[in-house]
C-alpha cells in the first residue's frame, strides 16, 4: 500500500471522528435546550397557579372581612335598640327574667349576631393560620378578631367548636337555644311577632324598589325642578308626571304605595309589641 493511499485514509477516519463528535454534542444541546424550554414552560404554568391560588385566597379574606363588618355593625345595632328598650329606672338589684325587658326575637337576634361573629372568625383563622383556633380564646380578646362577647340572656360562648364545619349553639339561662349551622339545616328561625314580620316585608320590598327606580326618579326631580323654578315637590306624588315613560311612572307610585303600607305596619308592629309589654309578655 503507498504512503499516499494509506495517509488518505487517516485523513478520512480523522474526519469521521471529528464529524461524529460535533453530531453527538449537536444533539446533545439540541435535548438541552428542549428541557430548559420545557422546564420554564412548567414553572411559568406553576407560578400562574400560584397566583391564582394567592389572589382566591386574597378574594375570600376580603369577603370574610366585610361579613365580619356587616354583623359586628348589625350586633350594635340590636344592643343599642336594646339599651333604649330597657327602662330606665331598673333598679341594680337581684335580675328577673330578661323577658321582662327585651323581646324574645331581640334575643334571638343579638344571639345570632354573635354567632356569625364568630363563625366569620374562625373561617378568617383557618385562611390565615391553616387550621382551626384552640379555642374561642384565641379570636376573642384584646389581641382578637372580636374584642368582647356581651352574653344578653346568660348563654355561654366559651365552649363554642372551632371547627368551621360544625354548627355554633349556645342556650340562655331560660332554656332558649340559638344555633347557626353553616349548612343552614339546623339554624334557629328568628321568631318575630306577626305583625313585625309583615313590616319588614314590606320595607324590604321598598328599599328593592326605591333602588329600582333611584335613575329614573332623578330625572323626574330633575324635570320638576327645571319647570317649578329648582324647588322641589311638596308631595311625593306630584313627580308623578315628569317620569319619563308611563311604566317608570307607574313603579314610582307602586313605590310610594308599598312605602305608605311599610310606614303603617311598623307603626302596627310598635303598639302591638307595647301592648305585649304592658301584660307583662
Amino acid at each position: 500500500m503507498s504512503t499516499k493511499l494509506v495517509t488518505s485514509v487517516v485523513v478520512a477516519v480523522l474526519l469521521g471522528l471529528g464529524a461524529g463528535y460535533y453530531l453527538g454534542q449537536s444533539a446533545h444541546t439540541e435535548v438541552s435546550v428542549a428541557a430548559a424550554v420545557a422546564a420554564t414552560r412548567q414553572d411559568t404554568t406553576t407560578s400562574a397557579a400560584l397566583s391564582e391560588s394567592n389572589h382566591a385566597l386574597q378574594r375570600e379574606n376580603a369577603r370574610l372581612d366585610a361579613e365580619l363588618a356587616r354583623v359586628t355593625a348589625e350586633r350594635e345595632q340590636l344592643l343599642a335598640r336594646a339599651q333604649r328598650a330597657e327602662p330606665a329606672s331598673a333598679a341594680p338589684t337581684k335580675a328577673g327574667p330578661i323577658l321582662g325587658w327585651m323581646p324574645r326575637y331581640e334575643q334571638q337576634r343579638i344571639v345570632m349576631g354573635y354567632l356569625r361573629q364568630v363563625a366569620a372568625v374562625r373561617d378568617q383563622y383557618v385562611l390565615e393560620h391553616g387550621h382551626p383556633p384552640k379555642s374561642i380564646h384565641e379570636v376573642v380578646g384584646i389581641n382578637g378578631y372580636i374584642k368582647t362577647i356581651r352574653p344578653v340572656a346568660g348563654e355561654n360562648y366559651s365552649e363554642l367548636p372551632m371547627d368551621p364545619s360544625q354548627p355554633l349553639s349556645v342556650t340562655t339561662a331560660d332554656g332558649m337555644t340559638v344555633t347557626l349551622d353553616p349548612t343552614g339545616k339546623t339554624t334557629t328561625p328568628i321568631d318575630l311577632p306577626p305583625e313585625l314580620a309583615e313590616a319588614e316585608k314590606l320595607q324590604t320590598q321598598a328599599r328593592q324598589l326605591a333602588q329600582k327606580g333611584n335613575a329614573a326618579r332623578q330625572k323626574a326631580l330633575e324635570a320638576y325642578r327645571v319647570v317649578n323654578a329648582g324647588k322641589d315637590p311638596a308631595r311625593p306624588d306630584a313627580l308623578v308626571p315628569f317620569f319619563p315613560t308611563p311604566q317608570e311612572g307607574a313603579d314610582y307610585v307602586e313605590f310610594l304605595e308599598v312605602q305608605k303600607a311599610a310606614a303603617a305596619a311598623a307603626k302596627a308592629s310598635t303598639q302591638a309589641q307595647r301592648a305585649a309589654g304592658g301584660n307583662g309578655r
